[in-house]
């Protein structure tokens, strides 16, 4: 699986009259440039670590089972002495 991260401000540039970072624009050489690096499927080699591979495996998730205890009632009365010394 590859992951491309364009959010950085070489590949956009803000559109006018924007308030906040909202509105951007990719212009179409950043369009080419994003195209050719998902093409050439680059380990973020000479891109600046933009682009990463990883394993589908490492997107995954295990099961995790949490055992607990058991909880028992315990009480000592007289009915229960009985049903033990029986």
């Amino acid at each position: 699986m590859q992951l491309i991260d364009v959010s950085g401000e070489h590949f956009w540039k803000p559109k006018r009259r924007s308030l906040g970072s909202k509105r951007r624009e990719i212009s179409e050489e950043a369009c080419a440039e994003i195209v050719r690096i998902y093409a050439g499927f680059l380990d973020g080699e000479g891109e600046g670590e933009v682009s990463r591979i990883f394993d589908t495996a490492d997107f995954g998730y295990r099961e995790i089972r949490v055992e607990r205890p058991l909880k028992l009632n315990f009480s000592v009365d007289p009915e229960r002495l009985e049903r033990l010394a029986a």
